[in-house]
């Protein structure tokens, strides 16, 4: 696959006691974070180019473990109706230690006085899959499960935080990459942290969030 340099907006901010880089990603229409009651996680799901987004997010965190990714998806309200409470999420690697507390200080700095040059990924698939091929055998899944009390995911004001491992980044590429030609799938449960929806799934989450409120409207005439 050929190479790609993809640019997302970037931001130095300061901390309580370091700077943080901020990558503001870009909207997605079909993209929300919420709590999932079923595992009890907080999660991201979306349509297929939500999913190619956070491809990209999972690539940066690889390739540099300091850097915050910000999804500004809480205004995102098309199922308002099934999931009230919306989020924005943000993404990092667990090495950042990052304090959630911090967060609303940090997002407030993300204006143009702290805006710095774009980061720059150099976005090659066929080496990321090369080493992922390393994280997805018995042995490093196995090394893998007994670090993954490090992950979680959390609510903090009116964001979902999600840390990563570096092994569940790379582990977990392959398979994003792998949604690109499943455009017709439906409902595919994409990782631990979300489901990835084909278009005909979204169309038909719309119609039934239609259907739910003329139904709650007539009852109450």
């Amino acid at each position: 696959m050929k190479v790609k340099k993809i640019k997302f907006e970037q931001y130095r901010v300061r901390g309580k006691h370091r700077e943080f880089d901020i990558l503001v990603f870009p909207q997605r229409r079909y993209m929300w974070a919420y709590h999932d009651n079923d595992d009890d996680v907080y999660s991201i799901d979306g349509d297929f180019a939500a999913y190619h987004l956070l491809k990209y997010a999972l690539a940066v965190l690889i390739a540099d473990p300091n850097k915050i990714i910000y999804l500004p998806i809480r205004d995102n309200n098309l199922w308002d109706y099934y999931f009230p409470d919306r989020y924005d999420a943000v993404l990092t690697r667990t090495e950042l230690q990052l304090r959630r507390s911090e967060w609303v200080k940090l997002r407030r700095q993300l204006n143009k006085a702290h805006r710095i040059e774009n980061f720059v990924l150099r976005y090659d698939p066929d080496r990321l899959l090369s080493y992922a091929e390393r994280y997805r055998t018995e042995d490093a899944v196995w090394k893998a499960y007994h670090k993954d009390k490090q992950e979680l995911s959390a609510l903090c004001g009116n964001t979902v935080f999600i840390t990563l491992l570096k092994e569940t980044c790379f582990r977990v590429f392959p398979d994003f990459l792998a949604l690109e030609p499943r455009q017709s799938c439906g409902c595919y449960h994409a990782w631990h942290f979300g489901y990835c929806f084909s278009s005909e799934w979204i169309r038909y989450l719309g119609e039934r969030v239609q259907e739910d409120r003329l139904k709650e409207q007539e009852g109450k005439v």
